[in-house]
């Protein structure tokens, strides 16, 4: 019975974790927390984060080199967090002597967010160019110049003053490459609480000193999708869940007065998975009862 009891069980988590990040091929957590600084710094609030791969060929513009880079996120209730440690072995990218809004021909990072989520892996080439704020995605090319410095996309979300002066980001160049942090908005757009899903890309375009992109890399790129179309439609995304915060969050939020961001997102999660253990121990056991009998 025992024994029986420890199957079913881990069974049961397993389908409920996965019916909780939806069917999507890539999906990333970011723990609840803010970095000390946007500073291109690694400090300890990093340590507790999920670590992502960004190092898929997107399909466009392969040439013999590539970078890669490992990511973390964090969020606090008001942004989204970023750190990616960046691998390039020809770090290209001049701002003063290049159009900027040309980022994508630069060593750079673009970060593609899509608050709504309902156009994320549909299958559907949705564009969010000109469809409005409501259920817009946005994005920002971050190049590898040390100090803060990003694109402001037209025809996305982070063109709009309201979400693009909230951007910050920082890049400092590395031995191995270049490193950055970012902090995105989100509570610009509505009120996120843990479990919250949201439609996440990163691109990472590389260069090699020949004034254009060299390669791409991506996060997302499996059941077929385009990487090198994500820039314009987020059905290629990939789902980046709001993490819980730590009990010590929640208890000092109740003891404070104020609600615990914990606490309401995932009450109907819980609830399911719950009930689902009850229903298939409770089938187990009569189950039981019938062959004993």
């Amino acid at each position: 019975m025992k024994r029986l009891t420890a199957i079913i069980l881990t069974a049961v988590i397993f389908f409920a974790l996965a019916i909780s990040v939806t069917a999507h091929d890539a999906v990333t957590t970011a723990a609840y927390g803010a970095p000390d600084a946007i500073d291109g710094i690694r400090d300890k609030a990093w340590d507790k984060a999920e670590k992502i791969f960004v190092g898929d060929l997107s399909g466009a513009d392969v040439g013999d080199e590539i970078s890669t880079a490992d990511v973390w996120t964090l969020w606090d209730g008001k942004y989204l967090y970023i750190f990616a440690e960046i691998k390039d072995k020809t770090v290209d990218a001049d701002v003063e002597k290049k159009d900027p809004g040309a980022f994508w021909d630069q060593d750079a990072l673009g970060i593609m967010i899509n608050y709504d989520y309902s156009t994320v892996n549909t299958g559907k080439d949705t564009s969010y160019r000109g469809l409005g704020e409501k259920n817009f995605a946005g994005y920002t090319n971050v190049p590898a110049v040390k100090g803060d410095v990003h694109s402001r996309e037209k025809d996305t979300i982070m063109e709009l003053d309201r979400y693009h002066n909230e951007i910050k980001t920082y890049c400092v160049i590395t031995d191995k490459g270049w490193n950055v942090e970012a902090r995105m908005p989100l509570a610009v757009y509505k009120e996120f609480k843990p479990g919250d899903k949201i439609g996440f890309e990163l691109c990472l375009n590389n260069s090699i000193g020949k004034g254009s992109r060299a390669s791409q890399t991506v996060w997302k790129q499996k059941d077929g999708a385009k990487g090198a179309d994500s820039w314009t439609n987020p059905s290629n995304f990939g789902t980046l869940i709001l993490g819980m915060p730590p009990v010590e969050t929640t208890a000092a939020a109740a003891a404070a007065g104020t609600a615990a961001p914990a606490q309401a997102a995932q009450t109907a999660d819980i609830t399911l998975a719950a009930a689902a253990i009850c229903g298939i121990l409770s089938l187990a056991g009569v189950t039981l009862r019938r062959r004993r009998g």
